[in-house]
């Protein structure tokens, strides 16, 4: 995952916030669509993985723009569209929607 998390925060240093927004739904989407991998090896050890990433991912994207972070705070324009995404794609997290609700207003 540290890849495709340091490529979106890298996205954001450069102002490149559209392609960031892409990266960040393609990780939230590809680990909701794992979580629920019958039998795997690796998963069973850890079952909450998917989730957590996916929230630290969103996390990562909301948290630009603050002390040590690259890139600026993604704003009502960038953020309404994550929750979007998240509500349509991603329903039985409904958890991330309110993560993303809960920064909007800062």
């Amino acid at each position: 995952m540290e890849p495709f998390v340091e490529d979106m925060k890298r996205h954001l240093g450069l102002g490149l916030h559209a392609e960031a927004f892409e990266i960040c739904k393609g990780i939230v989407l590809g680990l909701y669509q794992c979580r629920d991998s019958a039998g795997d090896e690796f998963l069973g050890w850890a079952e909450d993985f998917p989730a957590e990433a996916a929230g630290s991912a969103v996390a990562d994207w909301m948290g630009a723009g603050k002390p040590g972070a690259s890139g600026n705070q993604p704003g009502p324009n960038r953020v309404l569209p994550l929750r979007k995404f998240v509500d349509e794609h991603v329903p039985e997290w409904p958890w991330i929607s309110k993560q993303v609700a809960g920064k909007e207003g800062k």
